[in-house]
């Protein structure tokens, strides 16, 4: 599993982790907007730093298991 992924949370739901631009590569997630909008930074294949806005957020992440 990759945790070096962007996490948010929905209101006091589960954590939740978005997919990035390429397989264990790091993401941040730095804003979460009230129409399920994310944004952040990831690298991509290259290794190069990309601003990313995930648009429907909740429905592309996956919820962290329970610890």
């Amino acid at each position: 599993m990759n945790r070096s992924g962007g996490m948010f949370r929905i209101g006091s739901g589960p954590m939740r982790v978005l997919p990035g631009l390429a397989p264990s590569r790091f993401t941040a997630a730095f804003a979460v907007t009230d129409d399920d909008r994310v944004g952040g930074a990831a690298l991509d294949a290259e290794g190069r730093v990309q601003p990313v806005i995930w648009t429907c957020a909740a429905k592309q992440a996956f919820v962290l298991p329970e610890a």
